[in-house]
């Protein structure tokens, strides 16, 4: 997170700019797939995210491509990410819920700053 504002009274979170979703850079490759080191390290950077957020006893319940950002371009640096972030994960003798608070999808935005030489 670099910052946060309230915009009509709304939290606005402000995250670095990211790269592609994981299903838009298969999509753009025809589907053929990722080499398996590369899917190693995609792999291993999304158990990581998972094991960190369930010891903080939060829960990712939408893993899917579309929510797997590229960091950037030029490597396979991964930031496991949802438009919702507050799913309470829960675990007693009997049961295991997963649910969330009342919350509303954030909307993105990209803004360009032109910097003359």
């Amino acid at each position: 997170m670099h910052s946060h504002f309230t915009f009509r009274n709304h939290l606005c979170i402000v995250f670095e700019l990211l790269h592609l979703n994981l299903y838009d850079h298969l999509k753009a490759q025809d589907f053929a797939g990722l080499p398996v080191g590369a899917l190693r390290h995609v792999a291993t950077q999304m158990l990581r995210s998972l094991l960190f957020c369930r010891a903080q006893g939060i829960v990712h319940c939408d893993i899917k491509p579309e929510n797997i950002l590229l960091k950037n371009e030029w490597s396979y640096d991964v930031k496991v990410c949802n438009d919702i972030w507050v799913g309470v994960y829960h675990v007693s003798l009997r049961h295991t819920q997963c649910s969330w608070h009342n919350t509303s999808s954030p909307s993105l935005t990209t803004t360009t700053t032109t910097t003359a030489y």
